[in-house]
């Protein structure tokens, strides 16, 4: 009943969770989603909330007990009914995916790669009800979600009659998201307010202000994916409900996609390696909009009582079903494990570049003639081959032909010549390797302590005393003519710089 896990970046493994038994992680993935599910659905209570302190007055004649607010001067009272239920509001949203991480660690995830995983499942279960379903059908969430459960057949006629009004809303919508997030990704005035007034305040010791010089901004795969899959999702359902739609979401999508890979390429730095599993879920997900979109056409040709297109699209409903189900079911081994006739192809290439014959099924199951070669890599006393593979066997396609194509163009064999080969040796130190997967309390080392030099040489005399108990150092740091604390900017590798090590 314990699970077990392969492959897991030392640096991800979240310690305080492999002591749980199999028990206690049932008991915890089921109180994880029962308050996920809680918070999808009564989300709207504490936003609408919000939505009140924005019109205190008429707040104030609902409930007249409240009427000591109008005792407020009129400034202080200006500031709480403007800017504090935006800032709430905002509070709101940006503790919403710690509060989904939080659940995710609290239900035993091993891994921070496996807390991005399940963050993505509560955040994008969040974005389609809440900010797709719950905003079309222009009703609180709790009673949208209690009406439909209390009588399921209302769902489709319930879709049906507010998804095709809210078709221009979502014509601006994709239009104004494509311009803001491409734009203010680009801008990054987050990270330059992080960076260049926060850090004034919060940096108070030399090792924060180098921590904070030397480390990227990191993307939440978690959080970020579902935002625009949600997208996707509501492109998808209106693309036969309005296709104008479409256009209009390609633009905004490209946009983002735009700015997004720039920031992905010179700007981002990722700390959570999901083996590229959030991708192919991103993509599941999409689905979503398949089967909105078919329930919506139900309640449709409800409405105009059109029995035949009504059996048609619960006929083409259960083929998706199915379609889902299959697909899934193939593709699932895939994205965790390689299969062996990769193994058989990688050895067919390597014979073919070498000028030999491909090996024979025997030979792939004694270990073969290059059983010491695997994707361009050496075994001991080997060096790895940087031969090209050459051109692919057959013409470069088209974006048409590629897409009706894949087996023929996207092929292992096509695909594997775009992998550089030979370029990098892996390998540690035996002592990195050794102490890999050892819990922290018994591989650290004991940290240096940086503390900035002075003139009157209190620091040094500091160094003297504590250095025979535990290692200090006042290199690289002081006080400039100001009396503010700085450090060398100059000196690419302060005392304590510690070279990163890529698992």
């Amino acid at each position: 009943m314990a699970p077990r896990f392969i492959g897991v970046n030392p640096d991800e493994v979240i310690w305080k969770n492999l002591k749980m038994n199999w028990k206690s992680r049932v008991v915890r993935n089921i109180v994880a989603l029962t308050l996920v599910a809680l918070l999808v659905i009564f989300w709207s209570i504490p936003v609408g909330f919000v939505g009140i302190l924005s019109n205190i007055n008429s707040l104030i004649r609902l409930a007249p007990w409240l009427g000591f607010l109008n005792e407020i001067p009129p400034q202080i009272f200006g500031v709480v009914q403007g800017l504090l239920p935006a800032i709430l509001l905002a509070v709101l949203m940006a503790l919403l995916p710690v509060i989904l991480r939080m659940l995710a660690r609290f239900s035993g995830a091993p891994s921070r790669s496996v807390v991005e995983l399940r963050t993505q499942n509560f955040y994008f279960a969040f974005q389609v009800i809440q900010v797709f379903l719950i905003t079309t059908l222009s009703s609180a969430a709790s009673a949208s979600v209690t009406s439909i459960l209390c009588s399921p057949g209302d769902a489709p006629n319930l879709l049906a009659e507010n998804l095709p009004k809210a078709s221009n809303f979502y014509i601006s919508y994709f239009v104004l998201q494509g311009l803001t997030i491409s734009s203010g990704a680009v801008l990054g005035i987050v990270g330059l307010v992080l960076f260049r007034l926060l850090g004034k305040f919060l940096d108070t010791t030399p090792r924060k202000m180098y921590k904070r010089w030397s480390t990227l901004s990191a993307l939440g795969w978690g959080t970020v994916f579902p935002i625009y899959t949600n997208l996707t999702v509501i492109a998808i359902t209106y693309s036969i409900i309005a296709p104008l739609v479409l256009g209009f979401a390609t633009i905004g999508l490209y946009l983002i996609y735009l700015a997004y890979r720039y920031n992905l390429l010179f700007v981002f730095n990722s700390n959570v390696d999901t083996k590229g599993l959030i991708y192919p879920r991103a993509l599941q997900q999409t689905t979503t909009g398949a089967y909105l979109a078919i329930v919506c056409l139900i309640g449709l040709f409800g409405i105009r009582a059109a029995p035949g297109p009504i059996a048609l699209m619960v006929v083409f409903l259960i083929f998706v079903v199915l379609f889902h189900i299959s697909l899934n079911s193939a593709l699932e081994p895939l994205l965790k494990y390689l299969p062996k006739s990769l193994e058989a192809e990688e050895e067919s290439l390597l014979a073919s570049e070498e000028g030999g014959s491909a090996p024979s099924s025997s030979d792939m199951d004694s270990g073969g003639p290059h059983d010491k070669k695997h994707n361009g890599f050496s075994g001991p006393g080997v060096h790895p081959t940087t031969k090209d593979l050459g051109p692919a066997p057959h013409k470069k396609p088209n974006f048409i032909t590629k897409f009706l194509r894949p087996d023929l163009y996207t092929d292992y064999h096509t695909l594997r010549r775009l992998v550089p080969r030979g370029f990098a040796e892996i390998s540690y130190d035996p002592v990195v390797e050794r102490d890999a997967y050892y819990h922290p309390s018994i591989s650290s080392q004991t940290p240096l302590l940086w503390v900035p030099r002075d003139d009157a040489g209190v620091s040094r005399q500091e160094c003297r005393h504590s250095g025979k108990v535990i290692p200090i150092t006042d290199e690289g740091a002081g006080f400039d003519a100001k009396g503010k604390l700085a450090w060398d900017e100059e000196n690419a590798r302060p005392p304590i710089w510690q070279e990163k090590i890529y698992y």
